[in-house]
């Protein structure tokens, strides 16, 4: 046992103080492998239905586990799992014959995590003894073929069973839809139902502590022939203890015994069913389809064609209700039936007697989740996507915020396209505390553009606001922040020696610091921070080429994220009078150990102390030589040569001569069904063979060529390999995928879903996808369809040995995203449950580059300098790819590069917003994921310009113009004209443009404004009453001369100044000087302070506004309260040391004594955190206020808003049940 302790007088890096506490944390270290107990053990181990055996060790232990245990016990060590964190060993679920004898062994082959083997070999014996009454089967929704329509129980020691039966149709489905409830064991209450279950004794007759099959044939029981149907059945037994059948309770199921597989894919816009047949697994046409809602009522009805399928429109048309995602709020896939899911409609497909139901809103396996993909549910028949953008993102209470956007819209399958103009737009500004700030509506020009403006008001709380834009289509939302704060005056920039650092050397680099203006920063000190980050090595003039042993990625090993950073050493420097420090820093394989990005951080302090960062890379090669590989494609045609090319590379990136070894292997999956009782899966064992093992030269400075020829299909590895030094090697390394004959081995698994590999990253109107399936299905029939915001495109396919891939033409509609699904479905294939039917699903998004959606987009300004005040003309060009003219409505505006710069806001570009990929609007659903093999009668159970002298300069701001629909004429050009502020600073001009179509573009241009003599602030942002000060300005010399300043300061009464008004100072070439002055803050409120100087001939004036605030709280008493009908007068006598300025008298009249509870039950109705305690709190008090909300006409908190909170947190409760 050890503990670390850190004493109470261990202080920080910054600052003076200790810690708070003593802190000590205790751990402990391992020793060598032993055994030390198994729980439970003995001679009377009831073999109970969820028995785990728990096997207590010295040291967590490192798979495989060397157990075993006999007789055989299905399963073992599979089932054994890591026992607890805090005691090492494993916990394994285990089924026990009864009155059986066991001895389980740990092999002395048997290693912990830390390679050590087990002291020696361990022999445990332990006995059974008779077994309780025993019920096992399935529950919950299941669907079983017609092969043997019966539903199997296995008892062990049980002499009856108590049988409640209800026959489900498609009609009477919703009556019992709502009492679905699998965490619910008691008997549910059919009075009133409008159901009429059927109660069934069945006597049972079997061998002591020896299971046996039970089969239970419903249709019998409810007096029809045995066939297609669906049954919903409760089991009981008041012999068996424990859950669930203490008290009554019940084993519930709802069964579904079908020929007919279904899979459904429902979207806002566009969707399908297709029937196949479970026994054959091919389409099935001529079924009707009839889609009922939460009620049962028929709200469309249809019939699949000759493949199957069946063609829906979309959700809100099938429902009548805005479309939602397929999930609950928290993301959490559904349960198939019961459980109080929430999605109400259901589809049903029915062939003569035989019928079947899908929840197309629960995807389960085939979760987009499952396959990496994006969502996006939300909308309806025609998508909204819409930009915005402020003039600069960042603002201070009491100013105007400038806001533009663009809207477009689109349906199925069509192209980006401008809503009408005049169309409203209403927009809504929330703040930082979830609350609506204002609202105000706008309209829509011909370009698709709005724009507006928001007033801040002084008080405004600071944090980020929300601006919402609302069409009949959709919304679309933009946020920027409020806060207190000082702009930037001075920039950062720095610049490596080096080009790159090969295994060891210095770093050396100049830092330069320059005032926006243009003047350089004198006298600053810099603290240099050196980070490595790891790095994928490439090289500009070998693209193609891979440099990365892949291998790692595949074995799911990858190391530091490419964002991780590790500091490697640090430096300080101080700027010389031309604002440049340089330095010098050595790292090496020591500090660096993998190819890395050197992240230098500069932070720089001014003589104001004003702080500004700025980081530049320089790249670290940890490797002298480098070895790449160069493919032909993504796929391998089998039996045909393909060529590829082996490159030696310096990190400079010229190529060089040497020897180099290629070796290819192919991997294979050997797949084994694994039987537990009448279950089982896959168990899979990768393999893999060396085809190619050969040494090619590299000469000339040129690429070496090899050939490779892939016999059969399936997945390679590339690996090239060469010396860099003694002993040292380089790899790099390529996963290939072979097609053309069988699809190869691909890896088998009990899951729905399939990888698809496409051909490239990225595609262009015209070319032709080639899309790999790697299923281990051999023959399957297969719906592939086109997929985004509904369904495009459909079509059959056949899936064979020697055809597992299929070819997709790309068009201009698809951009810039389309996904690809194929559905694949296998009728049965042999007995049992490895020969069950079989769905699997592959999902693949191929990215579409757009054409012609850019527009080239130029500003310039008449000058790049200004005086204070001069007159500004800005010039913007609109040109397409071509450069000719484009009709456009530009929005245009100039922001102070020093407030931009504290956020590190980017000049807006609406092409990313626009042409970013579409998350998918299709859910896909299947009940082949819910197909349960019933096993044959004898089977066993299964196992689980500069200013006038003596100008002031006041007229500071962040944004210099704002112009939001600048239209462009018919050269393209759009102009404004403006006074540059006082601000002595750089501007941005940012230009937004957008044509009336699918055409976006954006462009900046910067210009500054300065003068030769400067005065900066040395003042803090604010001053609390009776503050002693010693503040004012810095003196900027850039007159070319050295001279005598004289400073003035002039002030109002809220401020005294000791010493006097004037200094006079001495201020070098190129120099800065501060010039302070003793000050009191004296009086409440927002003060000036003018401050003045002159030099030389020029002059600078300056008026600075600083808040004086009051440094106690506010505190609030309470005076008096009551009920009054007639006038009633109230004493008041202010606390002794309130300040009488500032008192305010709050009165409320409430008619109801109910002022504020709008407020209170919204913030219950959106709290955010939703653990079961938290989701009581907020349920219960809504049961309470019903009635209330009502009476009061709460928005959105009556009637049906009220119900579904209340039902969604009901039934959010009960899933904490486990």
């Amino acid at each position: 046992d050890w503990a670390v302790s850190c004493k109470l007088d261990l202080k920080g890096s910054v600052g003076n103080l200790g810690l708070e506490a003593k802190v000590e944390e205790k751990f402990r270290t391992y020793g060598p492998l032993k055994f030390v107990s198994i729980d439970p053990s003995g001679t009377d181990i009831v073999p109970d239905e969820n028995l785990t055996l728990s096997i207590e060790l010295t040291n967590p232990l490192k798979p495989p586990y060397a157990l075993s245990i006999t007789p055989a016990v299905p399963g073992f060590p599979k089932t054994c799992h890591s026992l607890s964190s805090e005691k090492p060993g494993l916990a394994c679920s285990v089924q026990l014959e009864a009155r059986t004898e066991y001895t389980l062994t740990i092999a002395d082959t048997q290693k912990d995590l830390f390679d050590q083997k087990i002291d020696k070999k361990q022999t445990l014996t332990f006995k059974t003894a008779d077994a309780q009454p025993t019920i096992s089967m399935d529950s919950g929704y299941f669907v079983a073929e017609l092969k043997r329509p019966v539903l199997p129980i296995w008892t062990r020691n049980v002499t009856k069973l108590d049988l409640r039966i209800v026959d489900i149709t498609p009609a009477n489905f919703h009556l019992l839809r709502s009492k679905l409830d699998w965490w619910d064991s008691k008997p549910v209450d059919f009075a009133k139902s409008g159901l009429k279950p059927k109660d069934k004794v069945l006597a049972i007759k079997g061998e002591k502590n020896k299971w046996g099959q039970r089969p239970v044939d419903p249709a019998t029981l409810v007096g029809r022939t045995t066939g297609p149907g669906m049954y919903y059945i409760e089991i009981g037994s008041n012999e068996v203890k424990g859950e669930p059948y203490e008290e009554g309770g019940r084993k519930k199921v709802l069964v579904n015994f079908t020929d007919i597989g279904v899979v459904s894919k429902l979207s806002p816009t566009r969707g399908l069913v297709w029937a196949t047949q479970l026994s054959t697994g091919k389409p099935l046409p001529n079924a009707t389809v009839y889609v009922r809602d939460a009620k049962g009522k028929q709200t469309w009805t249809g019939t699949t064609d000759a493949e199957g399928i069946a063609v829906l429109p979309g959700k809100d048309k099938l429902e009548g209700t805005k479309p939602r995602a397929p999930v609950d709020e928290e993301g959490e896939e559904g349960d198939g039936e019961g459980s109080n899911d929430s999605g109400g409609m259901r589809i049903f497909v029915q062939n003569g007697t035989d019928f079947t139901m899908i929840n197309p809103e629960s995807s389960g396996g085939l979760s987009p989740w499952s396959f990496n993909v994006s969502v996006d549910y939300g909308g309806a028949a025609q998508r909204l996507r819409g930009f915005m953008h402020t003039d600069r993102g960042l603002y201070r209470a009491g100013e105007k915020v400038h806001v533009k956007g663009l809207a477009r819209v689109t349906k199925l399958g069509e192209p980006l396209a401008a809503p009408p103009a005049g169309k409203k737009v209403k927009i809504e500004v929330s703040g930082p505390q979830g609350k609506t700030f204002t609202s105000t509506e706008a309209k829509l020009s011909e370009y698709g553009g709005f724009w507006f403006d928001l007033d801040l008001p002084g008080d405004a709380r600071l944090g980020d606001y929300h601006i919402r834009a609302t069409l009949e289509s959709g919304t679309f939302s933009r946020s920027f922040t409020v806060e207190a704060y000082r702009p930037a005056t001075f920039e950062v920039s720095g610049k490596a020696k080096e080009s790159r650092i090969v295994r060891r050397g210095n770093v050396s680099a100049t830092v330069s610091a320059n005032y926006l203006y243009g003047a350089p920063l004198r006298a600053g000190e810099v603290d240099i921070a050196v980070h490595s980050r790891p790095r994928r090595v490439e090289f500009k003039d070998l693209v193609d080429f891979e440099f990365q042993d892949e291998r790692k990625y595949d074995r799911y090993y990858y190391g530091d994220s490419e964002d991780s950073q590790t500091l490697v050493t640090e430096d300080h420097v101080a700027l010389d009078q031309k604002g440049n420090a340089s330095f010098s820093v050595a790292v090496s394989p020591a500090e660096v150990t993998r190819d890395a990005d050197l992240l230098v951080r500069a932070s720089v302090t001014s003589p104001s102390n004003e702080v500004i960062n700025k980081t530049f890379t320089i790249p670290y090669f940890h490797s002298r030589k480098y070895f790449g590989l160069k493919s032909p494609g993504y796929f391998l045609d089998v039996k045909k040569p393909q060529k590829f090319q082996v490159v030696a590379v310096t990190p400079d990136g010229k190529v060089v001569d040497g020897g180099a070894k290629v070796t290819v292997t192919r991997r294979d999956w050997n797949c084994v069904w694994e039987d537990w009782g009448y279950r089982g899966n896959y168990q899979c064992k990768e393999e893999t063979k060396t085809i190619v093992s050969k040494t090619v030269q590299i000469t000339g400075g040129k690429p070496a060529d090899f050939e490779f020829t892939a016999e059969t299909g399936g997945d390679y590895w590339i690996v090239v390999e060469g010396a860099i030094y003694l002993y040292v090697f380089y790899y790099s390394a390529m996963h290939m995928y072979a097609w053309g004959d069988g699809g190869g081995s691909w890896r088998s698994d009990d899951t729905l879903a399939f990888d698809i590999v496409a051909d490239k990253k990225e595609y262009k109107a015209g070319d032709k996808a080639t899309l790999l399936l790697k299923t281990d299905l051999k023959q399957a029939t297969g719906l592939v369809t086109i997929e985004r915001d509904g369904v495009i495109e459909k079509r059959l396919i056949e899936i064979t040995p020697t055809s597992k891939h299929i070819e997709v033409p790309i068009t201009d509609a698809m951009a810039p995203n389309m996904y690809v699904s194929v559905a694949l479905v296998q009728g049965r294939m042999g007995d049992g449950v490895r020969g069950k039917p079989r769905m699997r699903m592959g999902l693949v998004n191929l990215p579409v580059r757009p054409e012609d959606n850019k527009l080239t987009v130029s500003v310039e300004t008449d000058a790049k300098d200004y005086r204070p005040g001069s007159p500004v003309t800005a010039t913007v060009k609109v040109v397409d790819k071509a450069g000719n003219p484009v009709a456009a409505e530009v929005s245009i505006t100039a922001a102070d590069e020093g407030v931009l710069s504290l956020i590190g806001f980017e000049t807006p570009n609406p092409v990313p917003t626009f042409y970013s990929p579409w998350g998918l609007g299709v859910a896909t659903a299947t009940q082949y994921e819910y197909i349960r093999d019933i096993p044959g009668p004898n089977t066993e159970r299964p196992a689980t310009g500069g200013d006038a002298p003596g100008t002031l300069r006041s007229r500071f701001v962040s944004t210099a113009v704002w112009a939001p629909n600048a239209i462009t004429d018919a050269t393209g050009t759009a102009t404004v004209k403006f006074n540059a502020p006082d601000n002595l600073t750089a501007f941005r001009v940012m230009a937004v443009a957008a044509d009336k179509a699918t055409r976006f573009g954006s462009g900046d241009k910067r210009f500054t404004v300065s003068k030769p003599l400067q005065l900066h602030q040395a003042l803090p942002r604010f001053l609390n009453l009776g503050d002693q000060l010693v503040g004012g300005v810095i003196v900027h010399n850039e007159t070319g001369q050295p001279g005598s300043a004289v400073v003035k300061l002039v002030s109002d009464k809220k401020l005294t100044v000791a010493g006097g008004n004037e200094r006079t100072v001495q201020v070098g070439k190129d120099a800065n000087v501060p010039v302070l002055f003793n000050i009191t803050a004296a009086d409440l409120g927002t003060t000036s302070l003018k401050f003045s100087v002159s030099m030389n001939g020029e002059s600078d004036a300056v008026e600075f506004k600083l808040p004086v605030q009051h440094p106690s709280p506010v505190i609030k008493h309470h005076v008096a309260h009551g009920d009054a009908k007639d006038p009633k007068t109230i004493t008041l006598a202010l606390p002794p040391d309130a300040i009488a300025s500032t008192a305010e008298l709050q009165i409320s009249v409430d008619p109801d004594g109910l002022a504020g509870i709008e407020n209170g039950l919204d913030d219950l109705i959106h709290y955010p955190h939703g653990c079961l305690e938290q989701t009581t709190s907020k349920v219960i008090p809504m049961l309470a206020v019903r009635e209330l909300a009502e009476s009061l006409n709460l928005a959105g908190l009556r009637g049906p808003a009220l119900e579904r909170y209340v039902k969604e947190g009901v039934a959010k409760i009960g899933k904490f049940q486990t």
